[in-house]
């Protein structure tokens, strides 16, 4: 938003944005099981060796479970073997209040529906998916409306359904070689964007803002007295012991925090709006 309102102060009417670029051109590490599939032996291996170079073998060696021999192993054979470990992919988070989780039917909600069209890789299913999640509509709005209160048109050629079309009909190679990822823009951009530019295999990263807002409006007391949890909704403990080591992991550095941030962002957000819509009513 700092940089939509320096652009309606500077008079510009229209923004361009590189969202899609990432859902599209990236591919993802589901081309393990694509090369295993179709015996491309050659392939398999050097990916596993530059994943191995990089990132260690713990990382590699889960990274190809997950995404080269798991996805083989068929369905039913994968739902024998889950229920065998008591693993359950849909179950309810720890910080629902079970009651309240069975009141509105929540595990039946959690249910992922798996695409019902045939792809020719495993890449191009899970970018289907991204395209078809409610997530990527979301954000999609979130962008649009954020966009049109500073009075501005924002545009996103990667989002054009023509280059949509042409991402689903590349080879997976085009996507991910070795050890980098979009290779056919990089391609494409030679002699186009500076070296450092085009050839960079680093992102920004956002998650340190979330903490910082959280320690902004009070730190772990904004989780002391939850209207959600007043109403039978959230397990005021638990969202506690979230937050307690979501603050941990970012006071480290390290990523531990990620996979607490929404969670407690939601859990925020909708207290918030409980708390600012019962003193308006107040009010009136």
């Amino acid at each position: 938003n700092i940089l939509r309102a320096l652009a309606r102060e500077k008079g510009v009417p229209v923004l361009l944005t590189g969202y899609g670029g990432d859902e599209w051109l990236t591919g993802s590490s589901y081309h393990y099981a694509d090369y295993l599939r179709g015996l491309r032996v050659g392939p398999f291996f050097r990916q596993v060796h530059t994943d191995f170079s990089e990132y260690g073998i713990n990382h590699t060696s889960r990274r190809v479970l997950t995404y080269g021999l798991r996805p083989l192993v068929p369905q039913g054979m994968r739902q024998i073997i889950k229920r065998a470990i008591g693993y359950q992919a849909d179950s309810v988070p720890p910080w629902i209040v079970p009651h309240f989780a069975a009141k509105i039917q929540l595990t039946k909600r959690l249910k992922q529906a798996t695409a019902d069209q045939q792809f020719s890789s495993l890449v191009k299913k899970n970018m289907y998916e991204i395209l078809t999640a409610g997530w990527w509509c979301h954000g999609n709005e979130l962008e649009e409306r954020s966009s049109s209160w500073f009075g501005i048109e924002q545009r996103n050629p990667f989002k054009d359904r023509r280059v949509i079309e042409f991402a689903f009909a590349l080879p997976v190679e085009q996507f991910w070689r070795r050890d980098q990822t979009k290779f056919i823009l990089r391609q494409s951009m030679r002699n186009l964007l500076p070296e450092s530019i085009r050839l960079r295999r680093t992102k920004a990263a956002f998650d340190h803002v979330f903490p910082n807002a959280f320690q902004g409006q009070g730190g772990a007391k904004i989780f002391d007295s939850l209207s959600s949890a007043c109403a039978g909704w959230v397990d005021q403990e638990k969202v506690g012991e979230m937050y307690q080591q979501l603050a941990q992991a970012h006071k480290q550095g390290n990523s531990a925090a990620i996979p607490y941030i929404f969670p407690l962002w939601m859990i925020f957000g909708i207290d918030l709006w409980i708390k600012t819509n019962s003193l308006k009513s107040q009010i009136v």
